[in-house]
């Protein structure tokens, strides 16, 4: 039985965390099976030095088993990472210390870190359980007053999902001298750990946002500058001197200067479906590791680039969700790591859309608001067709799955209501969407 299999029976099925475990290795249950043979052949034989050898393996297995059980160590865990944000489908390296805690040596040992994730969707829970491959640690000194021996490991871990996992306990396996037992023992306490949708790069395409005030403006040095663009700007005649951002001038060769206002003369609205019948490869039958809609989770990630993009670029961003709301601005975490964790809602429970700001009625008052959507419900449908004249730029992107029934009544609507719309093929990545909409846009102003 591999070390692997020996975590699962430790852990359980559902991740659940279990006392010590003690068994045979491999040359246990060989010994085991030989003893056994020489007992029988007593019974039959009668033979006194087949007795003994039986009796002797036997009581050899005993001791292996007391003997692993004995040296079960007393370990303390610190585990790092390579990254402070961890993303969904990207390697992160984690980092593990491991001390010896105990007063006597330990011998060296095998060891296997294990993770688990876990989800309450519209389809039921589910629950995806792994673990590291397994590695080695060498000896341990024993505690000193002074300092503990450490053991220095680590491993790659690819979180297969966005969303909240918990990391550890870390699992040890230390044998008797001879080989014949083995006892596991968990190290350390669960880690939560978030994995964030990915976020793709957006290039500047040139697309005009609206202020406030309903006045376009364009980003500009946004997308492939540093920290130093969140709130400068090309310098204008009569700008004070002052003002000019000398490291941001040298970054970009030419003359930049602070605006520390832009965040709240400029906001934008990311509109995301979360109804789980607006997605047609919403699979309730999916597997632990699947996703409940792969076009859900591209709509997530594409949500997430252009959050940070928008925000990066000084706009004020909101969400506005067509389900139950689950993206609290007020809960202290960012969005982001909001976006983790939200998922499909049951389209049974009736919710009024609304895509209007509060206090704002005048037409074009609301700025930008980019929505993306796969199949909408009739309901989803009226709201954006009502809200456009509240949005002085308005941009659909429409996913393009399995059933394309509705694709172009969708893309026929929104077109004629004034929406500029973005037809999402198959394969189209984030950033090629983004792109294609700054092409469309454009067109449309030539």
């Amino acid at each position: 039985m591999s070390l692997r299999s020996r975590v699962a029976g430790l852990l359980g099925r559902d991740g659940s965390r279990r006392s010590a475990s003690l068994g045979l290795t491999v040359r246990g249950w060989g010994t085991a099976m030989v003893a056994a043979v020489c007992l029988i052949t007593v019974y039959f034989t009668a033979l006194d030095g087949m007795l003994f050898v039986g009796v002797f393996l036997a009581a050899a297995l005993g001791c292996a088993l007391l003997s692993a059980h004995h040296r079960r160590p007393r370990l303390a865990l610190h585990r790092s990472f390579s990254t402070t944000r961890i993303t969904a489908r990207h390697p992160v390296t984690i980092a593990l210390q491991l001390a010896n805690r105990s007063e006597r040596p330990v011998a060296a040992g095998h060891w296997s870190d294990f993770w688990s994730w876990r989800t309450s969707s519209v389809w039921g829970p589910g629950t995806l359980t792994g673990s590291s491959e397994p590695g080695e640690f060498g000896p341990l000194r024993p505690r000193s007053a002074r300092s503990l021996s450490v053991a220095r490991l680590a491993h790659v871990w690819e979180p297969p999902r966005r969303g909240e996992f918990v990391l550890g306990p870390l699992v040890v396996r230390v044998t008797d001298p001879f080989g014949l037992a083995w006892a596991l023992v968990t190290v350390g306490d669960a880690h939560g750990v978030t994995a964030v949708p990915e976020v793709v790069p957006l290039p500047d395409t040139g697309l005009a946002f609206a202020d406030a005030d309903g006045s376009a403006r364009r980003i500009s040095h946004r997308a492939v500058g540093g920290e130093h663009d969140l709130t400068t700007r090309d310098y204008r005649a009569g700008d004070p001197l002052r003002r000019v951002h000398w490291r941001a001038s040298a970054h970009h060769g030419e003359l930049m200067v602070r605006q520390e206002e832009q965040r709240s003369n400029a906001e934008a609205t990311i509109v995301i479906d979360t109804r789980a019948a607006g997605y047609p490869d919403a699979n309730r039958l999916r597997a632990a590791e699947d996703a409940e809609s792969e076009l859900f989770e591209w709509a997530v990630s594409f949500a997430a680039s252009l959050a940070v993009f928008l925000n990066d670029a000084g706009l004020l961003v909101r969400f506005v969700e067509t389900g139950p709301a689950q993206l609290d601005a007020d809960d202290g975490r960012p969005l982001i790591d909001g976006l983790a964790r939200i998922e499909l809602t049951h389209g049974g429970v009736e919710q009024e859309v609304s895509l209007a700001l509060p206090g704002r009625s005048s037409e074009g008052s609301g700025g930008t608001v980019v929505t993306v959507l796969a199949d909408p419900d009739e309901q989803t449908m009226a709201a954006m067709l009502a809200a456009r004249n509240a949005f002085s730029l308005a941009v659909a992107f429409v996913l393009r799955g399995d059933a394309d029934v509705r694709r172009d009544d969708v893309l026929g609507r929104l077109q004629d209501a004034g929406w500029l719309c973005v037809d999402v093929a198959d394969g189209v990545t984030v950033d090629e969407a983004w792109r294609t909409a700054g092409d469309r846009a454009g067109r449309r102003r030539a």
